[in-house]
């Protein structure tokens, strides 16, 4: 049986500012991304920046990153089209990844590379680093790609970074260097993932916050595409004919990583705030702002996104949030250990699924919840 891959050929057509292509494992995201990075530099030897979350993950991702190109097929050729035409060996040199040409008919396994013949292909940098990288150099950019975008389980070990958006939006403009007024070919941004929760720092930046459609959709002012891919017979094949699907059968991971489908977050305890409600304190946490209001008749707590214009008192839970008319909140902030206790006690409402989810994760975490 012959599953849809991912449409890499539309997809680059569109030559979207950035590009989010959530689909579900096999189906040609990474395959399709490395193969365009070749493609790019064999055509104008232009550079691929290959962007991850920790720096500590540079060294797993760069070992072996073209292998899958050069895997032999049946008949003992590449599997890539494009690899086909020029063999390469590679090998990463602190933050920049090298190439050199291997002769055709010469055997890769037996060639030696030559002192002095190594050319950059592309490089590899992490998120949490963005600011150390401020002052190096990057040439000749043409596309960049954070693989493993979004996180299927964020928890206490593996989640997003504080103000990651903001993280990527500097390694962009670090590594490119773009400049308004000198004409050149804009870079593309590309981010790769299996459908996971919409609460996630993208699709808070472009505002996405219920499910979004399958195959392709234009947020952001038409600058970031998204597309998710939809493949009922892969689905069916994954669920039923691997040990994965079968032990997932009906559960949140099947809808995620079998169905590709992104799942919204709990929808208990959403309410507006009733019209009774007076502002009682606002928060920021990771560059999101909370409003809190207080209906003393109802006895309901509400949260919302939006602090009013020159309302205090507003707390700032990070020195990164930190900012003028804002308070730095100590950990044993008496008002906002009262607002997780009202939590407990069932009396506050959220005003979205994700402000709810947000709020639970990034602020009542950081007073002790569990």
């Amino acid at each position: 049986m012959t599953f849809k891959r991912v449409p890499w050929d539309k997809i680059l057509s569109y030559d979207a500012d950035v590009t989010m292509i959530a689909d579900s494992r096999g189906r040609g995201k990474t395959f399709g991304m490395r193969e365009q990075f070749l493609r790019d530099y064999n055509k104008n030897h232009n550079c691929f920046v290959q962007i991850v979350r920790h720096e500590s993950r540079i060294r797993q991702i760069a070992n072996g990153y073209f292998d899958a190109l050069y895997k032999f097929n049946a008949q003992g050729e590449a599997t890539s089209k494009v690899a086909r035409k020029q063999s390469y060996i590679f090998k990463r040199q602190g933050h920049d990844y090298l190439c050199q040409k291997v002769p055709k008919d010469i055997d890769i396994n037996s060639w030696k590379p030559k002192k002095g013949e190594w050319d950059r292909i592309g490089y590899f940098v992490s998120l949490s680093k963005a600011q150390d990288y401020k002052e190096m150099t990057f040439a000749n950019i043409r596309r960049l790609c954070l693989d493993e975008a979004l996180i299927q389980n964020p928890n206490g070990h593996h989640n997003y970074l504080p103000l990651e958006f903001e993280q990527l939006i500097s390694i962009v403009d670090t590594c490119t260097r773009e400049q308004p007024d000198i004409k050149q070919h804009k870079p593309n941004v590309y981010l790769l993932s299996n459908a996971c929760s919409i609460v996630n720092p993208y699709f808070q930046h472009y505002g996405i916050t219920s499910i979004p459609p399958s195959d392709f959709s234009w947020w952001g002012n038409k600058t970031f595409l998204l597309y998710v891919g939809n493949d009922a017979e892969y689905a069916s094949a994954k669920a039923t004919q691997t040990v994965a699907g079968r032990m997932s059968a009906h559960t949140i991971t099947a809808k995620m990583a079998n169905e590709n489908q992104f799942v919204t977050a709990r929808t208990g305890l959403i309410a507006k705030k009733t019209a009774a409600a007076r502002f009682s304190f606002g928060m920021i946490c990771n560059g999101q702002k909370y409003g809190v209001w207080l209906d003393l008749h109802e006895g309901l707590y509400f949260v919302n996104g939006k602090v009013p214009e020159h309302s205090e008192p507003v707390y700032a839970l990070t020195t990164a949030d930190n900012g003028l008319n804002y308070i730095v909140a100590k950990r044993s902030q008496s008002i906002i250990q009262n607002l997780v206790e009202m939590y407990s006690l069932g009396l506050v409402r959220f005003s979205t699924p994700v402000i709810r989810e947000k709020c639970e994760n990034e602020v009542f975490k950081l007073y002790g919840l569990r």
